[in-house]
């Protein structure tokens, strides 16, 4: 290759590399469309809980004990008890298949949100709040803002429509998880306080 050759093809070569650069910068300053991984406790998926949410909208308020015990990924049973869960709730999923037991009758679909939407009137995203009620973001929406303390722990999170807060945290075995959860969305508020962690199931 000629003198004269090599001068165009090494500035064509360090524009590139600019490019490149200012590309990935570039990148860097803005929001991520993905959920941030940065905690162990995206790998529990067996584990239960239990403990009280509160839901609050303009008009109403009330409260139920809550009981939440997850088997894989995809797998979870869900039981409601209180004036929140008329009386008695019982959410059971697998894979593709979502019952439902309230009032005394039983309910089939392949959306736990459809399920709970249809029978109940509440449209909550019960695919998130699998992986909410451990401090993480979900993995099937993106994030929209995130803010972690010194520590690498989950602070605030609004993903999906959803305000979210963590706070009381506690260490159990080699995982620190949430005690108390807020999440908003317009003019409905819930308040998950967890009593007790169970991990290992």
């Amino acid at each position: 290759m000629t003198k004269q050759c090599v001068q165009p093809f090494v500035r064509l070569l360090l524009l590139a590399v600019s490019v490149v650069i200012l590309s990935a910068c570039e990148s860097i300053g803005k929001k991520s469309s993905l959920p941030v991984y940065n905690s162990p406790a995206f790998a529990l998926d067996n584990w239960q809980i239990r403990g009280k949410l509160g839901i609050k909208t303009e008009n109403d308020r009330a409260s139920s004990s809550l009981k939440w015990t997850q088997s894989e990924l995809d797998s979870y049973q869900i039981n409601l008890a209180g004036p929140l869960g008329q009386g008695a709730v019982k959410m059971t999923a697998k894979p593709d298949q979502f019952t439902l037991v309230a009032r005394g009758k039983t309910y089939h679909s392949e959306s736990p949100r459809q399920l709970l939407l249809n029978q109940l009137g509440w449209d909550l995203p019960v695919d998130h709040f699998q992986h909410w009620v451990k401090g993480v973001p979900s993995p099937y929406q993106r994030v929209d803002a995130i803010e972690y303390d010194d520590n690498g722990t989950l602070l605030s999170l609004s993903q999906d429509g959803w305000d979210l807060e963590f706070s009381r945290y506690q260490t159990y075995g080699s995982w620190t998880l949430p005690g108390k959860l807020t999440a908003k969305i317009q003019s409905l508020s819930l308040t998950l306080i967890i009593r007790d962690w169970e991990t290992g199931h």
